[in-house]
């Protein structure tokens, strides 16, 4: 009975690991281009199932030096199994022409897995220079790669620092990084990017990227990625090679990127109503807690939305209905994780909806976000909910007359005492000021009407810059209270906008043209000393660097006493 009762749990258990993953027999190069006597690798993969009797293709057009080559891996995640085999050839191109090397097969589950074929182009190469000693000059170079140099304020831009080489190459170190003003920054660790052969000018390098990091524009402009220094460790000739990047006796050898131009730009004006700040590519999904709802109680609404782009310009939208009042969303999920050379996002809004009047209703969600492949809003709609809303119990009520209150009260009365009637009430002073009340009222509304008037007359701008300081005190307290609760990026973030706003207010530059560069430049024109000056960019740059590159044990103490000193100095 035992074995009975166990047989299903093991089938279950087989037929979930077999499941884990479909069979998959695929074939990859590392090089669609090749030069005359470069190499090309070759790697047949098998997944998810056990294969024999592999078959390789015609190599006839080439000569293998190496192959075949066989590695098995195999991991268990959550529980579930996957495996996998590939075996590889090295190949050089023995002479020009476009070839294409067939199908591999292999035995696997009952079947035979055929691979699709590979194209391969043999080009001529190009004489390389040689030294005074005979050998061949290495051709060796890092340039900074963007994913696109022309983008819009939280769009995400993924920058690599890609290596060019003729040579081994064993490690990368960097001296300098320029500084990424304007943009938020983050390293990834994405180190499983294999390494590529490519052929440019007639000479065949080795593409591998060293570095790469995600950047985020906060502000529009065009801005310049200044060089940065490198320091690489090429390997001592006839010192033992252990494979690419990892040989240990090596030569240093120091190389620079080229300042690449970045122009941000600001999203274009004709954005929907739901459109919130988000940029980059996103989903949205949205559910409601309840299809029937009376008019005391509540129901909640609750949107997640997740994509590629930056976390901060993603907000809850507004969602209006006439039927219904939407109070303010609550942030219940705010993540964000790294996939490959790409940083997604994922927030969850939580939005408490109230019933005006009983009826049948429908709520739809809908969020609108900036596309950036297509360069248009694109806006995401919910499911139609249809809501029922039924009368709650909150009827008006009457009044209870406190019948005891009342019979004490008429004992007080008789006991009141009759006194001689004063001067009757009219034509008595406070008559004449009681009935001169709506006369006063109405000098008094023609005084702020005109006062009103006089303010509307007032450029908006001359009013920003009067309300200056007093804003920026505001963003202040705000920010001394997240420091006193211990909330550091809110406190950055409060002290961050209140300066950059500060002084946007005050010397009237317009928000889309407002970055560190220009505050510099307005500030010098206003007689601003040096030494306030580079002050400000100091507290700005430790604002930045403890949001976006996740430094921790920064003073906020510090960097609030520096604020409102800051302030304090640019007000005299």
């Amino acid at each position: 009975m035992k074995c009975y009762f166990l047989l299903p749990i093991i089938l279950c258990f087989v037929a979930a690991n077999s499941l884990a993953g479909q069979a998959e027999f695929t074939a990859s190069a590392d090089a669609s281009e090749i030069v005359e006597g470069g190499i090309v690798d070759i790697e047949f993969s098998l997944k998810n199932v056990e294969g024999g009797s592999f078959q390789a293709p015609s190599f006839n057009d080439f000569q293998v030096v190496s192959g075949p080559n066989q590695s098995t891996q195999m991991s268990i995640v959550n529980g579930r199994m996957s495996r996998s085999m590939s075996i590889s050839y090295s190949l050089i191109g023995k002479k020009q022409g476009s070839y294409t090397i067939g199908a591999a097969s292999i035995q696997a589950g009952g079947k035979t897995l055929r691979s699709k074929p590979i194209n391969i182009k043999v080009l001529k190469g190009k004489e390389q220079p040689k030294g005074s000693d005979g050998s061949v000059v290495e051709e060796i170079y890092v340039q900074l790669e963007l994913s696109d140099s022309t983008v819009y304020i939280g769009q995400q831009v993924t920058a690599k620092y890609v290596l060019y080489t003729t040579q081994d190459v064993s490690s990368a170190d960097f001296l300098t990084e320029p500084e990424l003003d304007g943009f938020y920054a983050k390293r990834l660790n994405y180190a499983n990017e294999k390494a590529q052969r490519v052929v440019i000018d007639g000479v065949q390098f080795t593409r591998k990227a060293i570095r790469t990091i995600a950047l985020f524009p906060q502000q529009t402009g065009d801005y310049t990625i200044e060089p940065a220094y490198i320091n690489l460790g090429l390997p001592l000739k006839g010192g033992r090679r252990s494979g690419f990047f990892f040989n240990t006796r090596v030569r240093p050898m120091k190389v620079n990127t080229q300042a690449v131009d970045v122009s941000v730009l600001n999203t274009p004006d004709n954005a929907p109503s739901s459109f919130s700040g988000a940029i980059g590519k996103y989903q949205m999904t949205a559910q409601i807690d309840k299809r029937t709802v009376s008019t005391d109680d509540a129901l909640t609404i609750t949107m997640k939305i997740s994509g590629v782009g930056d976390g901060k310009f993603v907000e809850a939208p507004s969602l209006t209905n006439e039927a219904f009042d939407f109070y303010d969303p609550n942030v219940i999920q705010d993540e964000t994780k790294e996939q490959r050379d790409k940083i997604y996002v994922q927030k969850v809004f939580e939005y408490l909806v109230v019933p005006k009047r009983p009826g049948k209703f429908s709520i739809r969600p809908e969020f609108s976000y900036f596309n950036t492949d297509s360069l248009d809003y694109i806006t995401l709609y919910g499911r139609q909910y249809p809501i029922t809303v039924v009368q709650g119990s909150g009827a008006v009520r009457e009044i209870d007359i406190d019948k005891d209150g009342l019979s004490e009260m008429k004992g007080f009365l008789k006991e009141v005492k009759l006194h001689k009637p004063s001067k009757p009430f009219f034509g008595s002073p406070g008559h004449i000021a009681l009935y001169s009340l709506p006369l006063f009222a109405i000098l008094g509304l023609v005084y702020i009407k005109r006062k009103r008037d006089l303010e509307d007359g007032i450029d908006p701008a001359l009013k920003k810059q009067t309300a200056a300081q007093r804003v920026a005190m505001s963003r202040l307290v705000k920010a001394q209270s997240a420091m006193n609760a211990g909330h550091e990026k809110q406190f950055y973030e409060e002290i961050n906008a209140g300066l950059f706003g500060y002084v946007s207010d005050k010397y009237m530059i317009s928000n889309a043209d407002i970055s560190t560069e220009k505050v510099m430049t307005v500030l010098q024109d206003h007689q601003v000393s040096e030494i306030n000056r580079e002050a400000f960019k100091a507290i700005i740059n430790r604002c930045q660097i403890a949001l976006y590159a996740a430094a921790s044990g920064t003073d906020m103490r510090d960097v609030y006493d520096q604020a409102v000193e800051m302030i304090t100095v640019l007000e005299r």
